[in-house]
Formats: structure tokens, C-alpha cells, sequence
């Protein structure tokens, strides 16, 4: 008789297609006829499909199952009630319990296709009726009984499709996250079930990674959005002579702006270093790919002493002191380094509305287009402020940031930084070597295991603890389950 499902206990540390060897133990959920095996039958089951919210969340779902339970004694049908008791304690135990290496998952193959898995949080039960037989006495091998099973709200494979390729040189980079490069069938966002990095280049490290999500979903051709705004692209302040774009092979694009006090007095006293349009960034008809809520990373470095930055936002026809302003940034490292520059929305204007006025893919110079301003000051010596680029990590649709992993390659060996997310939904980060944990770190990170199935990609910045060198290369390598809300066939 065929399973129609099966209810599984895996003890694993890493759930994937070849584990079949640490099942545990397996409770198949029968179809047919109930005289013909002992076991499980289904009498009713309407699959339950999660209910998306409007702000994008998906709860548990609750299958509701009614059985015949048969077994050849009333011994042996206890003890299917206490098998059933164990793989539900074992079930909250992994839900809950970061340190558990065990899960409890609902496995079907539907009309014959591949095995889809379904992670179970908990499992209630209750006796509806007791079972008689033609003379009206209790059957003691029989019960009635109606399941309660509470699962994730997806369906998902348990075999993993997996990439890998490089990071870097360079401020930012973009990859794609489809293996193939073509859009992944399945009707829910997959799961990201890992994600590393590791350095490259031998002597360096990866200590610090800023790293978001962009994809078909929020904006069309992500494939031309801008990782990287080039400064020496802007408009230098006329104002001041000893702002410069220089050659410097250590700067992204090779060329840096250069911060001298020449006409203007940069002691404690803010300026405008450069105004920066979305025209010379990117081409025509591509603004709209550009458009999202951003952290802005600007990579710079001070000669000696001390300077403070300050990234401001608006429109072309703005006065200086109406645009948006966000936090100030001390800068006093001697050596190319990356600074959180803060967050901040392009455009400020709702992208959805109609502007009769306005083209966003006619700006090209016109009267209004959106700019960023980088200004500065100086709070300590007499030398210079050196500023590179802008790096926009995208924060709408998941990112993940981590510091202090010091992840190094020294000979043979090399470490990794694991991004890792449970079929439940929580994430832990760590660095390995040689597959031992080498520590635990800090993380911040929101829906980054949720890839859309839709072209997409991984843009990130990475930099060592101290520094940010252009020529620095990472590996970064991913897994990715596909996912279902409704059971699929072949």
C-alpha cells in the first residue's frame, strides 16, 4: 500500500539529499484499503496552503488529518501512539532549539515526482471515537484518531542547486544568483540554506561583509543597476582649486578625489566637495533600476589626522542647504577603508505616482534630477582627505552585514564565513576551517534567505579589519532550496 505521505525524524547536522542514512525513524501516512497492512490510514486530508500577509509574512500552517489507525495488538498500537508522541517532542525540540540536530519534516512524492519535505514544528492528536466490531465490542488494535500537524508554511527540496564563483577586484560586486541564469521554478521565494565567503588572495582576510539583495521583483533590469558611483564622475566645487581627481592605482576606476586646502578654509568649517548626478552614473532609460532604500558605504582615507564626511541628498535644483542630510562620518584611517555613511531612499519621491511634469527615464540634465553631494571637514593636522566611490547595498528585499570574522587564507588553509538558515527560519553566522568552527559572530541580517525566483542578484562589499584593498579578490559559494506553498506534481 502507498504512502501518501510520511512523517520523518532526521538526525543531521545539514539537512540534504544524501542524509537518508541518519533517518531515525518514519511514520507513513497510508492510502487504500485499511484491512489490507497495519498502519496509518488517511480517512480525510484537505492540504492546507499557507496565506501570504500583506506586509509579506507567511505563518505556520496547521494539516489537519483524520486516520484509522490498525495494528496487529493493542500492544503494537501503543506503541505507534508512543512512536508518534517521540517524533512530536523531537519536532518542538528542533523548532526551538538551535543546538538540536534533529528535525521532523511531512515527505511526499506527488503523482510520482520528486520528494518535497515540509519542516513540522508540532504534532497534537486526539481519539475521536472507539472502533467496534459486528457484535458491538471495542476494537483494542483500532483507533480513530485526527492529526494535527503544524508545519512551515512551504514545501521544499530537500536536493540543493548550488553556485559558486568569484568576488572582487574591486569596490563592489554584483552576481548572479540563479544557477543558469535563468529563472527558478517554484512558486514561492527559495531558501537560501547557506551562503560563504572566503578570502582569495593568500596573506589577506575578509573581516567585514556588507551584503544585499537586488532582483526583478522591486525594480525591472536589476542587471543594470550600479554597484559602484565613481566620485571623479561629479562636478568638482569650483570653489576650491585644491580638489583634484588624480591617477591612483590603489582607487576604484584608478582615480581618486583629492581634498587640499588651497582657496578654502576646511578647519572645523563644513564644504561641498562634489555633487554627484544620476546622469553620470548611469545611462539613459536605466534610472528606474537604480531606484530602492540603500546603505551607502563611501570608501576614503585621510593623508594624517582627521576629517569628517557627511553624504547629503536631493535634486539638482535645490540650494545647497535644502538638501537631506545624513550623519557625519569621522574618517582617520591612513589606509583605503569603507564607511557606513548611512541610509537613505532614491528617489524621495513615491516611484509609483504619476508625475505629468516629470520623466524619471528623461532626466538626462533637465531641470530635476536626483544628486548626492559628498562635503567635508577637517578636525585634526593639516593634511588631506582622499574619497574614492559610493557602494549602494540594497536593503529592500534582504541583506546581511557581519564584522569581526577575520576570516584568513594562510597557505593550504583557508577560512569560511558561513551564512547558514535553518529550515526554520532562524540564521546563525560562523567561521569554519577545514570544516571545524573555528567562532561564532555577530550578524544583522533581515530576509536574506528569501531569494525571489526571478532574475536576481548578490551585490556585496567586503574588507579586511583594518583596510580596503582594490586588488583583494573573495570566493563566495551559495545553496538554495526550491520552495511551494501549494504541493506540485511531476
Amino acid at each position: 500500500m502507498a504512502a501518501v505521505a510520511t512523517i520523518t525524524w532526521l538526525n543531521t547536522a545539514f539537512i540534504n539529499a544524501d542524509d537518508v542514512s541518519n533517518i531515525r525513524d518514519t511514520l507513513p501516512l497510508l492510502a487504500g484499503d485499511p484491512t489490507a497492512n497495519y498502519g496509518w490510514h488517511i480517512e480525510k486530508w484537505v492540504p492546507a496552503v499557507a496565506e501570504i500577509e500583506e506586509d509579506g509574512s507567511v505563518l505556520p500552517v496547521t494539516e489537519k488529518v483524520t486516520c484509522l489507525v490498525t495494528a496487529s495488538s493493542k500492544a503494537n498500537l501503543e506503541s505507534e501512539f508512543a512512536d508518534l508522541s517521540l517524533m512530536a517532542s523531537v519536532a518542538r525540540m528542533g523548532a526551538t532549539d538551535s543546538s538540536s540536530c534533529s528535525v521532523v519534516y511531512l515527505a511526499m512524492n506527488p503523482d510520482g515526482g520528486q520528494q518535497i519535505n515540509s519542516y513540522i514544528r508540532n504534532i497534537n492528536y486526539k481519539i475521536l471515537e472507539p472502533i467496534t466490531d459486528s457484535c458491538g465490542y471495542i476494537e483494542d488494535n483500532m483507533a480513530r484518531v485526527k492529526l494535527e500537524i503544524t508545519r512551515e508554511p512551504y514545501w521544499e527540496e530537500l536536493s540543493l542547486a548550488s553556485k559558486g564563483t568569484g568576488f572582487g577586484p574591486g569596490a563592489s560586486t554584483m552576481r548572479d544568483y540563479r544557477v543558469g541564469g535563468t529563472d527558478i521554478s517554484c512558486d514561492a521565494p527559495v531558501r537560501m540554506v547557506a551562503v560563504n565567503f572566503a578570502p582569495n588572495t593568500a596573506g589577506m582576510e575578509v573581516d567585514r561583509l556588507w551584503v544585499g539583495l537586488r532582483t526583478e521583483k522591486h525594480c525591472p533590469n536589476p542587471s543594470q543597476f550600479v554597484d559602484t558611483w565613481e566620485l571623479e564622475d561629479g562636478t568638482r566645487n569650483a570653489a576650491e582649486s585644491g580638489i583634484t581627481f588624480d591617477a591612483d592605482a590603489t582607487a576604484s576606476g584608478n582615480v581618486r578625489v583629492t581634498v587640499a586646502d588651497v582657496d578654502l578654509n576646511w578647519d572645523d568649517t563644513w564644504n561641498k566637495v562634489l555633487t554627484i548626478k544620476m546622469s553620470e552614473i548611469v545611462g539613459a532609460n536605466r534610472y528606474r533600476a537604480q531606484f530602492g532604500f540603500f546603505k551607502w558605504l563611501l570608501r576614503a582615507k585621510v593623508t594624517a589626522g582627521e576629517w569628517q564626511t557627511q553624504l547629503r541628498f536631493g535634486y539638482n535644483y535645490m540650494s545647497d542647504d535644502e538638501l537631506a542630510e545624513n550623519g557625519i562620518v569621522t574618517v582617520d584611517n591612513t589606509n583605503w577603508d569603507f564607511f557606513d555613511m548611512g541610509q537613505r531612499q532614491v528617489p524621495f519621491r513615491d516611484s509609483r505616482g504619476y508625475w505629468p511634469d516629470y520623466s524619471y527615464e528623461a532626466i538626462n540634465s533637465e531641470s530635476e534630477e536626483f544628486i548626492i553631494q559628498v562635503w567635508a571637514r577637517r578636525t585634526s593636522g593639516t593634511d588631506n582627505l582622499y574619497v574614492d566611490c559610493l557602494c549602494p547595498i540594497p536593503l529592500d528585499e534582504g541583506y546581511f552585514f557581519t564584522s569581526g570574522a577575520a576570516a584568513n587564507k594562510a597557505g593550504a588553509d583557508t577560512d569560511f564565513i558561513y551564512y547558514v538558515e535553518s529550515p526554520y527560519r532562524t540564521a546563525d553566522c560562523i567561521v569554519t576551517r577545514v570544516f571545524d568552527i573555528r567562532k561564532k559572530i555577530k550578524f544583522n541580517a533581515n530576509k536574506f534567505n528569501f531569494l525571489p525566483s526571478c532574475e536576481g542578484y548578490i551585490v556585496g562589499v567586503f574588507a579586511r579589519s583594518d583596510q580596503s584593498v582594490i586588488t583583494d579578490r573573495a570566493d563566495i559559494g551559495w545553496a538554495y532550496a526550491r520552495r511551494w506553498r501549494i504541493i506540485r506534481g511531476t
